[in-house]
């Protein structure tokens, strides 16, 4: 899965020109409509990914969550 790639080039790297790029790609990833598909296909796969790709799945479904819910709440 491109996302777990993406993780581990993001800590693991020694280029620091590949982190960067990393980093971007996630950056942007988080923002995408795929980005919820992925992070609930990491954190339910019978696959046991590094707990720093399921860390990151987790931050994004929060990002989401806390996103859609701040765009939908009614003030009070």
């Amino acid at each position: 899965m491109q996302v777990a790639q993406a993780v581990q080039v993001l800590n693991h790297d020694a280029q620091s020109c590949n982190r960067i790029a990393a980093n971007q790609w996630l950056v942007q990833f988080q923002h995408s409509d795929s980005a919820w598909e992925a992070a609930t296909a990491i954190l339910n796969s019978d696959i046991l990914y590094p707990l720093e790709v399921q860390l990151f799945a987790a931050q994004i479904l929060k990002r989401k969550v806390r996103v859609q819910f701040l765009s939908t709440s009614v003030p009070f």
